[in-house]
């Protein structure tokens, strides 16, 4: 018995979950599982919402449109985080659009997004903004080349999109007391449940 939980803890320890899911929120909110963020569904929405003409922002007014966003009384909005490491190229799952575009869309490096891929509208074949500036030049912010999954470096001055994204799973009536659990873990849960109820049995 000791050696069955003994394994199941370094499993729970070791592995990272691989049951990723997007839930659909209702409202135009949707919850990313895995990184614990909330989507807006509208990947365009700072034109949706007439704040502009065609949603194509410098990153100085991309991060203030983010940041004075109220959608559904919910506010501390901001834009995806580049995260650790940042590097230019493909396959940069690690970011949040990287991940978004590698995992959640189950995109290749060289592919494009579709306008309604998945469950969000409005996603445009263009780059987006994330929220961090190149290090080592405040001039240049990282942003994501959609239509072929390319992360890398722009001008500032330069125009992309904004995609809004709220830390924690805003859509959920609970979810400032309630820690969201990966759907991997309710996997793992019922088959380490299975070998403890197998287990009970052969020794009885």
């Amino acid at each position: 018995m000791n050696k069955i939980l003994s394994l199941a803890c370094f499993i729970l320890a070791t592995s990272s979950p691989t049951f990723a899911a997007l839930i659909d929120r209702d409202s135009g909110l949707i919850y990313d599982d895995v990184l614990d963020i909330t989507w807006l569904q509208d990947a365009n929405f700072s034109k949706t919402s007439g704040h502009n003409s065609t949603g194509l922002l410098t990153w100085s007014e991309a991060i203030e449109w983010a940041e004075d966003l109220t959608y559904l009384d919910a506010t501390n909005w901001r834009l995806p985080s580049v995260g650790e490491p940042q590097i230019v190229g493909y396959n940069q799952s690690t970011s949040e659009l990287g991940h978004m575009f590698y995992n959640n869309l189950g995109l290749t490096a060289s592919q494009s997004v579709a306008q309604n891929q998945g469950p969000f509208v409005n996603l445009k074949t263009y780059r987006y903004w994330f929220d961090e500036s190149l290090s080592s030049s405040e001039q240049y912010a990282w942003s994501m080349e959609m239509w072929k999954g390319y992360q890398t470096t722009r001008l500032k001055a330069e125009t992309a999109f904004a995609w809004a994204v709220h830390d924690g799973d805003i859509g959920n009536p609970n979810f400032v007391t309630s820690v969201p659990i990966p759907s991997s873990l309710y996997f793992f849960a019922s088959g380490i449940t299975g070998l403890l109820i197998t287990k009970k049995k052969i020794i009885k």
